[in-house]
């Protein structure tokens, strides 16, 4: 099981992230752009987890605290100095801090009102880190944006590389060991970290639970993410779907292999809740609080995950 950083960690990265307010333009999905089945075998770069997170677009409700507040006599402590704690109970519409369909207290840290039900959207920008082991060209993340797959779906963003130097690995698109073309490509090997890129504007799906490796909602946001490179050098890379010559030159995998995506997808957790119901529905009252339900009092440890 992949696994991203504590809830707690993620939001006060968040709140210190640059405000990313272009969107990644989105596209077809890995096969589509590919023109044939892709296999994703290769491990070149691989996914490694979401370091920070931001919500670009306005909250109908503030970033709030489950596990203090209200009957569970924990005093809400602040996540930052810009991030002050906010008690569930006491904003505007009474939030439930309780999972759907019987699950645990939501965990930490938790962004509410930034989905206001399944049909909505959200505009979110990430920063992430990938795990590079071969020198490779033309990299590029397609992240889903209507809760489907990566691979099969119909629309993703595909996320290009940016010029710069990320931990170990530096990205660069001319000089050595590039290919000189409109996408940028990895010169070194290692740990690529703390790379943020524009936001993204994905559907509240919520068909993945943190806790296992089932089909089951948990309340939180949900998205599959897949990653595409080139294996040799060749001008053969850019951005215009349109190109004067015909061909589809968006990044993509260089053979069927060239390719990461575990069996079953790399659906990405985030901390962001998403209502069981449409738009229009009233949330629940944070008031009410079934009695099978475990006690409050304790606080749970939560480890958002990718299968």
């Amino acid at each position: 099981m992949w696994r991203m950083s504590a809830v707690k960690r993620l939001v006060a990265v968040a709140v210190a992230m640059p405000f990313l307010t272009n969107n990644v333009d989105a596209y077809g999905c890995l096969d589509a752009v590919f023109g044939g089945t892709t296999s994703c075998g290769a491990q070149d770069v691989k996914f490694h987890r979401v370091v920070g997170f931001q919500v670009t677009d306005s909250l109908a409700e503030p970033p709030c605290n489950c596990n203090c507040g209200g009957d569970t006599d924990i005093t809400c402590s602040d996540w930052s100095e810009e991030q002050p704690a906010v008690d569930c109970g006491t904003v505007t519409t009474p939030i439930s801090c309780w999972s759907p369909y019987g699950g645990p207290l939501m965990p930490t840290g938790v962004v509410f009102g930034a989905c206001l039900g399944t049909d909505d959207n959200v505009n979110i920008a990430l920063t992430v880190d990938l795990i590079v082991s071969s020198k490779r060209y033309d990299v590029a993340m397609y992240i889903n944006v209507d809760g489907g797959s990566a691979k099969t779906g119909t629309e993703c963003a595909i996320v290009p590389m940016v010029d710069g130097t990320y931990g170990d690995v530096t990205v660069a698109s001319t000089g050595d060991d590039t290919d000189g073309d409109d996408c940028p490509d990895f010169t070194t090997t290692g740990t690529l970290t703390n790379f943020s890129f524009a936001s993204i504007n994905l559907q509240c799906a919520d068909v993945f639970s943190n806790s296992s490796s089932t089909d089951e909602s948990d309340g939180l946001l949900d998205f599959d993410i897949a990653i595409s490179w080139q294996q040799t050098s060749a001008d053969n890379c850019d951005f215009d779907e349109n190109d004067a010559d015909g061909n589809n030159d968006l990044p993509q995998p260089g053979t069927n292999s060239k390719c990461w995506l575990p069996a079953g997808g790399a659906r990405i957790n985030v901390p962001i809740y998403v209502p069981p119901y449409t738009t229009p529905s009233l949330q629940p009252s944070l008031s009410f609080v079934p009695s099978s339900q475990p006690s409050s009092s304790s606080q749970p440890s939560f480890n958002p995950s990718i299968s």
